[in-house]
């Protein structure tokens, strides 16, 4: 699957993903390209959960959050 307007494409969820998630955490670097780095958390986490593909989104789900950290997720 091919990148947005900016460029960067969703994590591949195939092959090694903890090696894939060294590699595609990049992403820190398109929050600060795109100045979501000045935005709240809440935005920035949803910026993540997009690109993370449907598999990934699929894991997040069955995390648990404590109280405190729920507008973090």
């Amino acid at each position: 699957m091919m990148g947005d307007q900016r460029g960067i494409a969703p994590m591949c969820m195939t092959g090694n993903v903890a090696e894939n998630w060294k590699t595609w955490s990049k992403f820190k670097n398109y929050l600060v390209a795109t100045e979501i780095n000045r935005k709240s958390e809440a935005t920035q986490c949803a910026q993540l959960l997009f690109y993370i593909r449907e598999e990934a989104f699929k894991i997040y789900t069955t995390f648990m959050f404590a109280e405190d950290e729920k507008d973090n997720k």
